[in-house]
């Protein structure tokens, strides 16, 4: 819900590696990434435990962690003395502004919990943001304090405090419920024990359902994984519902997607009473020209199933592109004629071993439908048919030739819009 994308621009990916191929590099990244990264765990972190909760308590636990040196000289790996820290002030900073909400009574609210608690902070010397200037002990900043009550739930308060770490940051989420004159913790989401920066919850968004008709919500959540070099990353979110205990939420969902950092429109992630959409930037698989494409992950949420729908891609030629990465079992949701033919073409295509290019985008005559044309290693052209929906693209068939109706000389793909859609 916070966030400052003033990344890179789009051409700082090149780092000495050449378009072509880079995602099948990313593709491998990803793969070991989220065999080690923190998916599963994030939603099974230990209960809390007592901490003191107060100012003066988290202010000894950051200054104690800025004392602590780097151990190598780009900072993927925690220092060993500031992983039970993390955990230590996370907890605190939780217990403190609990505590703080109650001591404000019926009157509570985002505003005023925000600025006692920032006001507690202060009295204790811990004036936000926090930080230490010394590059090489970047372990012990409070970059930022997030409060924010969510739209149509006047009972319910989102408490994410941003910690600076190296290679960028790890913000845990609390979401507070008010029974009655108090307020108890509901659901937590913590990262924790992690020896590699990449396991923490780098660039947190997050939302609150409004309440569907039976009063029900889901709350969802998405990050990347904080690195050194690359811009090459990928995105995590689940989608949680209360559970029997705060750090125990059913899961109704986990995901992950391949994200593209060197962009300023980061992750925007949106939720309604029974859906959730993310939109980051990530690889245009068929087009190693333009490399990255904005991306669309949206989901509808019935009870506890989640499931894909449209729409998927921003443009003709991303759609193709998301079509092909498909399993088949997913792809054929979003094809007018799911037969054998279109299941042949998606297993050739969606085959890692099938060389695959952009070769042109045009719009046939009427509008409403597209001729998507990829050439093949053997210098094979073929041709997609894409049809345009009232809820987004579908694929109408792959052939080796033009559809009737929809003649013209080739050319080449249009260059696509990259501004963040509305």
């Amino acid at each position: 819900m916070r966030h400052d994308f003033e990344r890179s621009r789009l051409l700082r990916h090149h780092q000495g590696i050449p378009a072509v191929g880079c995602h099948k590099m990313f593709s491998t990244f990803l793969r070991t990434l989220f065999l080690i990264v923190i998916a599963p765990g994030v939603l099974t972190a230990q209960a809390p435990t007592h901490q003191e909760a107060s100012s003066a308590a988290v202010a000894r636990t950051l200054r104690q962690m800025q004392t602590i040196k780097l151990e190598d000289d780009l900072g993927y790996t925690v220092p060993p003395a500031a992983i039970p820290l993390l955990t230590q002030v996370k907890h605190q900073l939780r217990d403190l502004f609990l505590t703080t909400v109650n001591d404000l009574g019926a009157g509570a609210n985002a505003q005023n919990v925000k600025a006692a608690v920032l006001g507690r902070l202060q009295t204790a010397g811990v004036a936000v943001p926090f930080t230490n200037p010394n590059d090489s002990f970047p372990y012990g900043s409070l970059v930022e304090l997030a409060v924010e009550q969510p739209p149509q739930h006047p009972d319910l308060l989102l408490f994410s405090p941003r910690l600076g770490i190296a290679c960028g940051d790890d913000s845990p989420l609390y979401l507070f419920q008010k029974s009655g004159n108090r307020w108890r913790l509901l659901i937590a989401v913590e990262s924790n024990g992690y020896e590699e920066v990449k396991s923490a919850l780098g660039e947190l968004q997050y939302r609150v359902s409004p309440p569907d008709a039976l009063g029900n919500w889901f709350l969802v959540y998405a990050h990347d994984s904080p690195w050194c070099t690359s811009n090459w990353n990928g995105i995590h979110y689940a989608v949680l519902r209360p559970g029997p205990d705060p750090y125990a939420p059913v899961k109704v969902f986990t995901g992950e997607h391949g994200y593209y950092r060197g962009s300023d429109f980061g992750i925007t992630l949106r939720a309604g009473a029974d859906s959730f959409r993310l939109d980051v930037d990530g690889s245009y698989n068929i087009y190693p020209d333009r490399l990255v494409r904005r991306h669309t992950l949206n989901y509808k949420v019935s009870d506890n199933q989640v499931t894909r729908m449209n729409p998927l891609a921003h443009s003709p030629g991303g759609f193709v592109d998301e079509w092909i990465a498909m399993e088949w079992s997913e792809a054929v949701n979003f094809s007018t004629k799911p037969d054998r033919d279109a299941q042949v073409w998606h297993e050739k295509l969606h085959n890692t071993n099938t060389e695959k290019e952009l070769l042109f985008v045009q719009l046939c005559p009427g509008g409403k439908k597209w001729q998507v044309a990829l050439t093949l290693a053997d210098n094979a052209k073929v041709i997609a048919t894409v049809a345009e929906s009232p809820t987004g693209y579908l694929l109408a068939g792959v052939a080796r030739t033009r559809p009737p109706g929809c003649a013209g000389a080739d050319q080449a793909p249009a260059e696509e819009n990259l501004q963040a859609p509305q």
